[in-house]
């Protein structure tokens, strides 16, 4: 049996010293065919950020963002969240919300960035967020597929303070009920080290099935999550076929799954995963990092 190897490095380019800042994976998937191998590496973030506070006063918000592209070539997705509400912005003389890439190896891009913050309740202080989409215009058909293309990589979270408000009045929140239930106490003691909860602080989505194959979801039938970790609010971001298709609001509590079923519209071959992104004002110093969902194929 021969396997596919592939190196995934990510250095966020964050002035400072922070252990949430950079995240290497070795991952190795199996592969019959043939050997081959394919190495990406790459480090993007906000240029000349050095954990200070930012402050919109209603002028348009400019900064520079920097993508490297040390490993193989690829094409990359770049968002940007305030709230978990995804922002247009202007680049290259283009407005998107997502602006998409090429990056041929050992390539670096700065872009000049541009954007009117809008979000959707007045607030004084929002976590400001961006991440990268590997291989967004890549249609998965196969689960081997899929590897790690579409998977996100985020930088720490930026605290904008928000002297004028701008409310985006388009944006539309879908109702979920929520199920609290007690994590079993086996779980959290698996997830202790050094007298610590680990789950207290991160945040985890995940589907809540006991089926065998994980790997699908099904026309007409409904998607059950679960989220848990660090208590607090959150806001889920349902991603189909790499655009935004819903999104909802959530209140983790301290050791219990939230528990939601949801009733997506789907067709075959549509690719879904989730983010959950955090709500309550983040640390710069100290935040809880965007989760990304497994992702999956519609059968």
């Amino acid at each position: 049996m021969k396997k596919i190897l592939i190196f995934i490095s990510v250095f966020f380019l964050l002035v400072g010293c922070n252990s949430k800042d950079n995240t290497k994976e070795k991952i190795n998937f199996e592969k019959t065919e043939s050997q081959e191998e394919e190495h990406y590496e790459y480090e993007h973030g906000v240029a000349n950020y050095h954990f200070e506070q930012w402050n919109y006063n209603g002028e348009t918000l400019s900064f520079d963002y920097n993508i490297n592209n040390i490993g193989k070539e690829c094409e990359f997705g770049l968002m940007f969240l305030i709230d978990g509400i995804p922002q247009e912005y202007e680049v290259d003389g283009e407005m998107t919300s997502m602006y998409i890439l090429d990056m041929e190896t050992n390539k670096n891009k700065t872009l000049s960035i541009k954007m009117n913050p809008k979000i959707d309740t007045e607030k004084d202080k929002c976590n400001f967020n961006a991440f990268l989409i590997l291989n967004p215009s890549l249609h998965i058909e196969d689960i081997k597929q899929y590897g790690h293309n579409h998977s996100i990589s985020s930088v720490g979270t930026i605290l904008l303070e928000m002297n004028k408000t701008s409310i985006n009045k388009n944006i539309k929140l879908e109702n979920t009920e929520v199920h609290y239930q007690d994590i079993p106490k086996q779980v959290i003691k698996d997830n202790t080290k050094d007298g610590m909860n680990m789950l207290d602080s991160n945040i985890y989505i995940a589907k809540n099935s006991s089926e065998d194959n994980q790997n699908y979801l099904y026309i007409n039938e409904p998607l059950q999550l679960k989220i848990y970790g660090k208590k607090g609010n959150y806001r889920i971001l349902e991603f189909k076929n790499n655009q935004i298709s819903n999104m909802y609001n959530i209140t983790v509590k301290k050791d219990q799954y939230s528990n939601i079923t949801l009733n997506p519209v789907m067709k075959k071959n549509d690719n879904i995963y989730f983010l959950v992104v955090p709500l309550d004002a983040q640390d710069p110093y100290d935040y809880i990092m965007i989760n990304q969902s497994e992702r999956w194929i519609v059968k």
